[in-house]
């Protein structure tokens, strides 16, 4: 699993490539499947999400 932070004022295209419309916004993206989650979440709540994206769950 990789993460890239990404200041989307300085790179307004992958702003409108990925729609992101808040800040923050996480996409995760498996082989199969893609979430995203806009807006602050709390850390097991991510952890929880990025483990079911991992195997594949659905949310």
């Amino acid at each position: 699993m990789t993460a890239d932070a990404v200041e989307l004022s300085q790179f307004p295209e992958l702003a409108d490539r990925f729609q992101v419309g808040a800040v923050p916004t996480v996409l995760m993206r498996s082989p199969s499947r893609e979430a995203t989650l806009a807006g602050a979440l709390p850390e097991p709540m991510l952890l929880g999400r990025l483990l079911r994206l991992s195997l594949g769950d659905q949310d």
